[in-house]
């Protein structure tokens, strides 16, 4: 059986859970870096799936590349956020359901990636303001990061805590 994304990422998630009442801005960043990761494991796993929840022409391109050519399926699958969701067969609901769920995040995602809160004239504003906004900005992020376990069908499920906090992982019951 496939490691869960919780054993991958253990180290990742205890750094998010230790950054996010102090740093909120890092938080989210670590978040989105962990749910791209974790989508594109998904599609890994997917490839010798008969019953695939990614678009058929993709799938056979990936199915075909020979398991000692690492270097060739590293390289179709990086993959930006916005060309993920054109891997997966919307006909399927769980395709459907990835498709919904990276397009829902992608515009968030963007903005940590791209720092677009760090420049003027946000950087300039009220410096609590702005805080308030990150640590919103973050615990909207923790959905996602919770979401992304849920679609991912993850053995492991996120608790997100009264603060609204990644409060532990625990296996799903």
């Amino acid at each position: 059986m496939a490691e869960s994304h919780r054993e991958r990422e253990s180290h990742t998630l205890k750094a998010i859970q230790s950054l996010q009442d102090a740093y909120p801005f890092a938080t989210g960043l670590l978040i989105y870096c962990l749910i791209e990761r974790m989508l594109k494991n998904f599609i890994i796993n997917e490839i010798d799936n008969d019953r695939s929840v990614l678009e058929n022409k993709f799938h056979k391109k990936l199915k075909n590349i020979p398991k000692e050519h690492k270097g060739k399926l590293r390289k179709q699958i990086m993959l930006t956020v916005g060309q993920m969701k054109n891997k997966f067969d919307k006909n399927q609901k769980e395709g459907h359901d990835l498709i919904d769920f990276i397009k829902d995040i992608e515009k968030r995602r963007n903005v940590y990636m791209h720092s677009k809160d760090l420049f003027e004239p946000i950087i300039k504003g009220d410096y609590e303001e702005r805080s308030k906004d990150q640590q919103r900005d973050t615990r909207k992020a923790v959905e996602d990061l919770k979401r992304g376990f849920d679609i991912l069908g993850d053995k492991y499920e996120l608790m997100i805590g009264s603060e609204e906090n990644i409060s532990c992982f625990q296996l799903r019951e």
